[in-house]
């Protein structure tokens, strides 16, 4: 069985470090350890970190 690519949910402008990694099926610290590196760009409002719905479409390689 192959698996499908996620799709972003629609009306979402913005993920959680959690949600991200919920959703694509990694552990939270990979995303932080991406985030760290600069492969994956973040809003920090705060403490709070976002990853917002434009970057993750870049990842997914347009996709939406």
């Amino acid at each position: 069985m192959q698996q499908q690519s996620p799709t972003l949910p629609p009306g979402r402008d913005a993920f959680t470090v959690d949600e991200f990694a919920t959703r694509w099926n990694v552990s939270p610290r990979t995303v932080e350890r991406a985030i760290a590196r600069g492969e994956i760009k973040v809003r920090r409002i705060g403490r709070l970190v976002r990853i917002p719905a434009k970057e993750v479409r870049r990842l997914l390689g347009g996709a939406s």
